[in-house]
């Protein structure tokens, strides 16, 4: 079977359950000869975009985007776009999420899961960075966070230099590291 997720801004036909025109994280499987299983929704009255999406272990899905939402599937908006990180079950029902980030605007882009069960996510930060400490320098900071499987964040790491950096890609390695892929 296929796996297929993007976001939408529709809230009619195949899109009926869709939060807000504003646009949500759509999900659909199909089998390989086309035949529709299942679809889900992520988000709620603003906009949502989705940056990764991977199958995990247990046959579920982990995912990473950027929300404006406060409402819907997500309590909690830091101000302006956080990241948004989702945990689904096999039929893309939502296990739990959480938003990270600052007041500021805030991306989500990558995640994978890490052969212990933990989930790493990378994206972009603005600055400042959370609870009041500043970043070293201006602009968007490549940001990672390190989650527990049930979705509580374990660590938090940011870098950067004095322009804009984002993390685009993480790869695990066999040896119980990663790399991080930024630009």
């Amino acid at each position: 079977s296929s796996d297929l997720a993007w976001e939408t801004y529709s809230q009619n036909d195949q899109f009926d359950g869709n939060h807000s025109s504003n646009g949500d994280i759509v999900i659909f499987k199909y089998s390989t000869q086309g035949n529709f299983f299942w679809k889900s929704y992520i988000g709620g009255s603003e906009t949502e975009s989705l940056g990764d999406l991977h199958q995990t272990s247990d046959g579920g899905f982990i995912l990473v985007g950027t929300t404006k939402s406060s409402d819907g599937d997500l309590s909690l908006n830091r101000g302006g776009s956080d990241i948004m990180v989702a945990k689904l079950d096999a039929k893309a029902r939502i296990e739990w999420v959480r938003t990270l980030g600052t007041k500021y605007n805030d991306h989500g882009n990558a995640v994978r899961e890490l052969p212990n069960g933990d989930y790493l996510l990378g994206g972009d930060i603005g600055a400042p960075k959370p609870v009041g400490e500043e970043l070293p320098h201006a602009g968007y900071e490549c940001y990672l966070a390190r989650l527990s499987p049930t979705g509580n964040v374990k660590w938090t790491q940011y870098y950067g230099g004095t322009g804009n950096e984002k993390v685009v890609d993480i790869q695990v390695l066999g040896d119980n590291n990663f790399l991080i892929i930024s630009n």
